[in-house]
């Protein structure tokens, strides 16, 4: 399955930023995430392209 999903910015404090990344509710599902769980992020690379690698452990 493939999806589109948006990095949002939000402005914590003046200088600082978090940043957001939304998915589709079908993905969430299909993983059988739940709102409050800790997912694990891991940078990857392949040849020239970076990409995150989002897991529940």
């Amino acid at each position: 399955m493939t999806g589109t999903v948006r990095l949002r910015a939000k402005r914590t404090k003046p200088g600082y930023h978090s940043y957001e990344i939304t998915l589709p509710k079908d993905l969430v599902e299909l993983l059988g995430w739940q709102p409050g769980d800790r997912l694990v992020v891991e940078l990857h690379e392949k040849g020239s392209k970076k990409g995150l690698f989002i897991y529940k452990p």
